[in-house]
């Protein structure tokens, strides 16, 4: 049992690790895009990448094209120009959605264009973590980290919630308190079920 639960991160599934990097800057060439793409990607989308370092680059009207086409997207992650992890913003900062009961996706989705605003000029002056200072995740762990190591962490951690990042400080996913204390019980039934 104390093996399995010193397995390191990177070998658990973790969420929000399927994102698009690069968005377009016009908006004729986000509908092209977006279009290009199939719909099981569309649905697998849990996270946009923006980098800090591409002052002047975004647009709103673009970003809220990907938000209202990404029905799973669940966080925005704040990137420097070498692809190391900066932030985590959550999408619901960004949109409400409504859904209908028979229907696991989104079918009204109301956009806050004035945080999308925003979010790009924090980008654009280079004050991300003093604007979101309230609702930025930051708080990471390594991917050669174990579940034991992390949980305290995830306890005490602001939002429930922890990055993965790799060696490069590249992020990998995103793991959860009920996450990993799910984890830990599946792993405790395992060992039971083999003695």
């Amino acid at each position: 049992l104390e093996a399995q639960l010193r397995n390191p991160l990177k070998l658990f599934d973790l969420f929000a690790g399927d994102a698009i990097k690069n968005l377009p800057q016009e908006t004729k060439e986000t509908e092209s895009h977006l279009n290009s793409l199939a719909k099981n990607v569309l649905l697998s989308i849990e996270r946009l990448t923006f980098y800090i370092n591409k002052t002047n680059y975004y647009n709103p009207f673009v970003i809220e094209k990907f938000i209202r086409k990404l029905p799973n997207l669940k966080f925005f992650e704040i990137a420097d120009g070498d692809d190391k992890f900066v932030g985590l913003l959550p999408i619901s900062l960004f949109r409400k959605v409504e859904y209908h009961e028979l229907n696991t996706y989104a079918q009204e989705t109301d956009i806050n264009m004035l945080n999308l605003e925003k979010l790009v000029n924090a980008i654009n002056q280079g004050n991300i973590l003093e604007t979101f200072a309230n609702s930025i995740i930051t708080e990471v762990v390594n991917e050669h980290e174990t579940l034991i190591d992390i949980l305290p962490k995830a306890k005490h951690s602001r939002h429930g919630i922890l990055v993965v990042i790799s060696n490069k400080q590249e992020l990998l996913g995103i793991i959860d308190q009920k996450s990993i204390e799910s984890k830990i019980a599946e792993e405790v039934l395992k060992a039971r079920e083999r003695t």
